[in-house]
């Protein structure tokens, strides 16, 4: 899913722990995004940069639009960022980080995976065992298919707005 329906599960898992960790929660949850496209966008501006300066727009939009890695490299960091042996990883991190919250942080990491197995296809599809196995889930990419879109964000905005009003 997107970025900000990301985020905003991010907040409702705060909100659900009746916490004022919104920020941080939502942070978390959009950390394999930030994390693992880092260097997507690099080698794509890298890529579209090569020839004449006239045409590195057009370049670089069509870089963008084609939802295919450049290397190995983005591939298999983006792949990393998404693994439930990432998550493991940072619940443990956040554990000894932050041993009253790490709970709400981990969940918010987790929750990023989970949506983004049914939600994502192909070479971007969720390695949930990376490094360990390349399984994974044939799934629906969400920019594709307007109605999966909608219904996740409309599940979505009555859950928040069901927490807000208790």
């Amino acid at each position: 899913m997107d970025i900000l329906y990301h985020a905003v599960v991010g907040v409702a898992i705060s909100k659900i722990y009746r916490t004022n960790l919104e920020i941080p929660a939502a942070i978390c949850s959009i950390l394999p995004d930030i994390i693992g496209t880092g260097p997507y966008y690099y080698f794509k501006l890298i890529q579209s940069s090569q020839g004449p300066l006239n045409r590195f727009p057009e370049r670089l939009y069509y870089s963008l639009v084609s939802n295919t890695f450049t290397n190995s490299i983005d591939k298999t960091v983006y792949r990393i960022a998404h693994s439930g042996f990432t998550a493991l990883i940072f619940g443990v991190l956040t554990y000894l980080l932050f041993p009253s919250t790490w709970h709400i942080y981990t969940l918010s990491y987790v929750s990023h995976i989970l949506i983004d197995i049914p939600t994502h296809d192909g070479d971007h599809a969720t390695r949930f065992a990376y490094p360990f196995s390349d399984i994974h889930v044939v799934a629906n990419n969400w920019a594709l298919h307007m109605k999966s879109f909608i219904g996740f964000w409309v599940i979505l905005l009555f859950i928040v707005t069901y927490l807000y009003w208790q």
